[in-house]
């Protein structure tokens, strides 16, 4: 900031779209990985530590953390996201509010809100537990994982149509996945094992 405050006018504008360009790309890899993304949050996530943990598809935090969309107190909006992630987890006017006020949500309040979807139960205890969140999420087929993210994170864009179209293409490309063809000779086998002992 104070580097900003210091440059020539004329390298102000361009110099911030540069490092907004940096921003969106960080934030896009974050929203658009073909896996699920965990944010740990410890302590405060405010400005764009707040906007990246909403740009991941869901958020641990510590009963130590807190959330602030505090952009406002500096002139500015939110820039990495927020305006397009807080409004789909908490609904647009309580987006609105935390964003024209730039209050702290503290970790209870984040919860019921829907910024926050777990609570750790020690801030010691958070990684281990995002990790372990993770390793559930990720039981299953990364192709029907990665297919679902894409489809899911344009929902609130698409119609209906558009989504059990893109549905539609994703589902064929998960019936020709090595993923799904060992689940379903997994199931046939199980299938034939029960039979044959209830038959015996």
């Amino acid at each position: 900031m104070q580097r900003r405050m210091d440059a020539p006018a004329g390298e102000v504008g361009f110099n911030g779209w540069t490092r907004q360009q940096r921003v969106h790309h960080s934030v896009a890899l974050l929203h658009d990985m073909p896996k699920p993304v965990i944010a740990a949050v410890n302590g405060g996530a405010n400005g764009l530590g707040a906007d990246m943990a909403m740009a991941c598809d869901f958020v641990i935090a510590s009963t130590s953390a807190s959330f602030a969309w505090s952009y406002i107190h500096r002139g500015l909006i939110p820039d990495g996201g927020g305006m397009y992630f807080l409004p789909r987890r908490t609904g647009l006017s309580v987006a609105k509010g935390l964003i024209f006020s730039g209050r702290k949500v503290e970790a209870e309040e984040a919860l019921a809100l829907g910024i926050a979807d777990r609570l750790s139960t020690s801030p010691q205890a958070l990684v281990s537990e995002a990790v372990a969140w993770a390793a559930e999420l990720s039981q299953g087929s990364a192709t029907a994982l990665a297919l679902g993210k894409t489809i899911l994170n344009q929902t609130f864009a698409l119609t209906a149509e558009q989504v059990f179209a893109q549905g539609s293409q994703a589902q064929g490309i998960c019936y020709t996945s090595a993923e799904h063809r060992e689940a379903v000779l997994a199931f046939l086998a199980r299938t034939a094992t029960q039979t044959a002992a209830t038959k015996g």
